[in-house]
């Protein structure tokens, strides 16, 4: 099976691919997982449409693997609306641009000051850096609870 997934990528996708892996691992060194999750937070905090669910999980957020429980202001379950699969599509694409895309704009910020990872940002090509934006957070979304886990995948 590794066989048949090696003929995928050949070694210029490869190479891009340690690329960002390195990208990963000095933006979370240079950030500080602490301070991420701060920023994390502060966007919530910010957001006209999403809190977090509680005081508590917004305080309580693993370093290990940082989840952030948040929900939708004002939101009633409503199966009229559309399917389950588009109202979770709208909300995904929500927080993509009400909190992702700020954290993104942030992390750009860190990139900017750092030589070391402006040269390695700089040496990956658009593809990869749209892949690295799109999987940094994995969202999970339960509309009948009304329960939005973000979870922290760098």
């Amino acid at each position: 099976m590794a066989n048949n997934i090696d003929k995928l990528f050949n070694e210029e996708d490869i190479e891009e691919l340690n690329q960002i892996q390195m990208l990963r691992k000095n933006l979370l060194k240079n950030i500080g997982l602490p301070r991420f999750i701060e920023i994390i937070k502060s966007l919530i905090d910010q957001s006209e449409d999403y809190e977090f669910t509680s005081a508590s999980k917004r305080k309580f957020i693993s370093l290990n693997t940082p989840i952030f429980v948040i929900r939708r202001k004002n939101f009633e379950y409503n199966p009229a609306i559309g399917s389950d699969d588009e109202q979770i599509n709208a909300i995904t694409k929500e927080i993509t641009h009400e909190i992702l895309d700020k954290t993104t704009e942030a992390i750009l910020i860190v990139i900017s000051n750092d030589e070391q990872l402006k040269e390695l940002y700089g040496n990956i090509s658009e593809t990869i850096k749209g892949l690295l934006w799109t999987t940094i957070f994995e969202i999970r979304v339960s509309l009948k609870d009304n329960i939005i886990y973000m979870r922290y995948c760098i």
